[in-house]
Order: C-alpha cells, then sequence, then structure tokens
C-alpha cells in the first residue's frame, strides 16, 4: 500500500475542531482515500461530522466488500489449490503408473533378452547337435561302405575260392570218369573172359562128365563088376573140385555184376551231384548280379 505525505498522517481531529474543515473537496477526497486505506472507520471517535460518517460508511461498505472479494479469493484460491492438489495427485499416480509400466517394460526387455539368450542357447545345442548327428550319420556310412566293401571282397574270394574247388573237383571228377572207364572196361572185359570160361567150363562139364562117369561105369563094369574104391574116390573128389570150382566162378560173377552195379550207382550219383552244384553256383552268380 503507497504511502501518505506527511501532512495527511495525522488523521485525528486536533484541539480546534476537525481537520476537514475549511479544505478543498480534491484535499477532502485524498484525505478520505487515506483514511479508507490507512485507517480502519470502526476505531474513529464519535466526535466526527456527517460527511466524515458518510465517508466511514462507505468504507466500512467496502472494507465489507473487499472482505467478500478476499473471502471469495480466498475460497477461489482454496478451490484451485485443492484442484491444483487433485491434479499434483493425478499426476503423480499417473507418473507412478508411467513409472511401474516402465518397470514392467523393463522386466519384459528382461525376460525377452533372457528367452533371446535361451533361444540363441537353444539353438547353439541343436546345431552341436545336429552337426555331431551329421558326423555320426557320415561315420555310419563310411563304416556301413567299408563294411559292404569287405563284405564284397570276402565274397569274391569266398566265390573265387569256391570255383577253384570245382574246377579241381571237376578235375578229380574228370580223372576219376577217367580211371574209373578205364577199370569199368577191364572189369567188363574180364567178366566177359570169366563168363564165356565159365560157361566153356559148364559144357564141357556137362559133356565130358556124362561121359566120364559112363566109361567110368562101363570100365568098373568089365572088371567083374567089382567097383575100384580107389577111382571112385578119386572121381568124386573131381566132381567136388569141379563143383568148387562151379560155386566159386558163380560168386566172382555174382560179385563182378554187383560192383559193376555199385560203380554205376556212385558214378550217376557223382554225375547229379555235380549237377546240382553247377545249377546252385549258376543261380548264385544269376541273383548276385
Amino acid at each position: 500500500m503507497p504511502k501518505a505525505d506527511s501532512k495527511f498522517i495525522s488523521c485525528k481531529p486536533s484541539k480546534h475542531g476537525s481537520t476537514l474543515e475549511g479544505l478543498a473537496p480534491s484535499t477532502v477526497l485524498k484525505h478520505s482515500l487515506l483514511i479508507l486505506f490507512c485507517k480502519d472507520p470502526s476505531t474513529e471517535e464519535p466526535s466526527v461530522s456527517g460527511a466524515e460518517t458518510g465517508i466511514f460508511d462507505a468504507s466500512r461498505s467496502f472494507h465489507s466488500q473487499r472482505s467478500l472479494i478476499e473471502q471469495q479469493t480466498k475460497d477461489s484460491l482454496q478451490v484451485e489449490k485443492e484442484l491444483h492438489l487433485a491434479k499434483s495427485q493425478l499426476l503423480s499416480k499417473k507418473i507412478e503408473d508411467l513409472r511401474r509400466e516402465e518397470c514392467r517394460c523393463l522386466l519384459l526387455k528382461r525376460r525377452g533378452t533372457e528367452l533371446a539368450c535361451q533361444i540363441l542357447a537353444s539353438k547353439s545345442e541343436i546345431d552341436a547337435l545336429e552337426a555331431r548327428h551329421q558326423a555320426a550319420e557320415c561315420e555310419y556310412r563310411q563304416r556301413e561302405i567299408e563294411e559292404l566293401e569287405e563284405k564284397e571282397k570276402t565274397r569274391d574270394e569266398f566265390y573265387n575260392l569256391r570255383m577253384s574247388e570245382l574246377e579241381e573237383f571237376k578235375e578229380s571228377i574228370r580223372r576219376f570218369l577217367l580211371d574209373n572207364r578205364d577199370k569199368v572196361q577191364k572189369l567188363q572185359d574180364s567178366v566177359s573172359e570169366n563168363t564165356c570160361d565159365l560157361l566153356a567150363m559148364q559144357l564141357v562139364l556137362c559133356n565130358v562128365m556124362p561121359m566120364q562117369l559112363k566109361s567110368t561105369l562101363n570100365l568098373l563094369q568089365g572088371s567083374d563088376g567089382y567097383m575100384d574104391n580107389g577111382r571112385i574116390a578119386a572121381a568124386e573128389t573131381k566132381k567136388s573140385e569141379l563143383l568148387a570150382e562151379k560155386e566159386k566162378l558163380e560168386k566172382y560173377l555174382i560179385s563182378s555184376d554187383h560192383l559193376r552195379t555199385l560203380l554205376q550207382k556212385k558214378l550217376h550219383k557223382m554225375l547229379i551231384s555235380q549237377d546240382k552244384k553247377k545249377t546252385k553256383a549258376l543261380t548264385k552268380d544269376q541273383v548276385e548280379k
């Protein structure tokens, strides 16, 4: 509030009456304004004049309006303060929410980073496992190829060995056939000769023995009907020898026929087994090819 001039500072009445008497209206107005701004009209002494009373009433009305305005201003300031406080609280809440969301975003980012790290670790592990799997698969295939090559090599060696054995067996069969063919031919020749000899001997025996017996009987009858025991015994011995020789020849012929049959059967079996082995070898070669 502005300070008043020194001549208007004292507003109380002096000993000679009112200080406003004999003053110009402008001076009175100035004085009234000074009273309005400097002093409460309720504190004035009751010995003031009527003009001062009107001024005091105006001042009181002004003060009441001023108080009302101040009260309204205070209320408005209070409302504004409360509104500002509410806005501050709302802003604080929003800031807190923003911070909480920011923390949540940071946590989500951290979680995303952790998941990305886990994904990278899992991917690297998967790549390592895939590399090991591929290496193991390549090693297994290489080992399988080596085993197949070894089996093929072993099969070829076995096949060559069997072929050589088969050739040797064929050669042995050929030699055996040649040898047995000669033996069979010799046996056939010997059997034929023995058969011829036996037949000739049988014919001789059949033709000679009755004549010898008859001549012997005639001789015996010619010697007075008595038989010579020595001659009879010699004849019987000769007969038994001839029968034994005949039986021996028959046994030899039977054994020769039996041996011939056995040799023929053996040769037939050998030829059949050779044909079977040859057929199996050819079938195996066709299957392998």
